[in-house]
């Protein structure tokens, strides 16, 4: 059931959950209601209002809690996707202006294919982390480049300075994979569901009236709405409100022209289309120190 709500638009999503949220919390009142018929007192009428306000509040906590940690997350997300995009552009300025051109326009084109692999592996990928890392190969690659340049005092400190980068990128990028499936534990989810019907069964003691039941449709449109959003944020890449990768179609952007700019001072430059490169890392590489 939730795999089919997580693949709905975001607004039919949330109709369809408000709805059906309502209609149980109408329905299962009104079966209750009839089906034990309790003795009608003051003294009862106090304590299922009682009832009902207590649980309805710690359930009210709890989802206020949940919220705010999936919507935190969500956000810082969004914020690591921007650094990591951020720093593969850091790497591109240091690639096109400090590197020799026979150095950096190979190195350049081994930047694009990681992020070529995000784009088009890790926002499409069911399970990332166990897929064909290529861009993980992608990097390795790029190190084994920057490693097989000559060394001067020069090259020393700016490979030294990329290399920090790309330990950067990596992390981000770890993080950003972590991220991907990152559910609430079931628990949570049987938690809030009991509460908000516990909570109904002293609603349910109260005669049913048309206002009544609209309080309660409402009651359980509320609880619906927000659980759909806690729902769709604890998914940032597998539901409608997935996070974008803009960033690094921007970069790509980005890289692109650098690789045309620099192959326009080469000896050929009529051929200024990006290669693709592929990966150099057959086997485990030892990174030189």
């Amino acid at each position: 059931m939730d795999v089919v709500i997580e693949s709905l638009p975001t607004f039919v999503g949330l109709a369809t959950v408000i709805s059906i949220s309502a209609l149980i919390a109408v329905l299962f009142t009104t079966i209750i209601h009839y089906a034990v018929h309790p003795a009608r007192t003051d003294e009862n009428a106090q304590l299922c209002s009682t009832l009902s306000t207590r649980l309805g509040a710690i359930q009210a906590f709890i989802l206020a809690l949940a919220f705010n940690s999936v919507f935190s997350e969500y956000n810082e997300l969004r914020e690591s996707i921007d650094q990591e995009a951020m720093v593969i552009s850091l790497v591109l300025e240091d690639l096109g202006e400090e590197l020799p051109s026979e150095h950096a326009l190979s190195s350049i084109a081994t930047l694009a294919n990681y992020v070529y692999a995000v784009i088009e592996e890790d926002w499409v990928a069911k399970d990332p982390l166990a897929s064909n890392l290529t861009a993980d190969h992608a990097l390795y690659d790029l190190r084994r480049l920057l490693d097989a340049i000559p060394r001067n005092p020069d090259i020393v400190e700016t490979t030294t300075e990329i290399d920090s980068l790309l330990d950067e990128i990596e992390r981000l990028r770890m993080q950003r994979l972590f991220d991907y499936d990152d559910d609430l534990p079931p628990l949570f989810w049987v938690m809030v569901i009991g509460l908000f019907f516990l909570a109904l069964i002293p609603m349910s003691y109260f005669k049913q009236t048309k206002i009544s039941m609209f309080y309660l449709s409402a009651y359980g449109a509320a609880t619906g709405m927000v659980m759909y959003a806690i729902l769709i944020y604890s998914q940032p890449f597998q539901t409608s409100l997935t996070v974008g990768n803009q960033p690094f179609k921007q970069v790509l952007h980005s890289i692109e022209n650098e690789y045309k700019l620099l192959k326009n001072r080469t000896d050929d430059p009529n051929d200024r289309r990006l290669p693709e490169v592929k990966s150099m890392q057959a086997t485990p590489y030892q990174r030189e120190r």
